[in-house]
């Protein structure tokens, strides 16, 4: 693959992060959905107690939100152990989204005293690392 090609098909990260929102929560819904198609199967005592459970929109919400919540975090589990074509199409994508830090702009009379602080700190201390980074931004 050229390096054209790869820009043109790469995914930005915000579409990586709302594929890897949505395909979840629309297989979380259809585990949801057939779960609730099998219960019509279950003895007749243990479907009309569950009918009565699930016959409240919020519960019913909640159980999805559960179901959702349940697939995303198994398959992030099993992610480095199954193939790529199958965290593809469980989770929408095979990369995870990637996030530049963020770092507010440091005023002149703040960047001095950053500065100033930073001097006072040994050359081992991970402080001190972390404000020399902010200083470079």
């Amino acid at each position: 693959m050229t390096p054209a090609t790869d820009a043109r098909t790469a995914l930005s990260d915000r579409a990586v992060a709302t594929l890897r929102t949505a395909v979840p929560a629309l297989w979380g819904t259809l585990v949801t959905v057939l779960l609730g198609a099998l219960a019509g199967h279950l003895p007749d005592d243990v479907h009309t107690a569950l009918a009565g459970v699930l016959g409240s929109d919020v519960v019913l919400a909640a159980i999805v939100a559960v179901v959702i919540a349940a697939w995303y975090a198994g398959w992030r589990r099993l992610e480095p152990h199954v193939p790529l074509w199958l965290v593809r199409l469980v989770l929408g994508s095979a990369r995870t989204p990637s996030y530049a830090p963020v770092a507010p702009a440091v005023a002149d009379a703040d960047r001095h005293h950053l500065v100033l602080l930073s001097r006072d700190l040994a050359t081992s201390d991970p402080a001190r690392a972390a404000l020399e980074r902010v200083l470079a931004s």
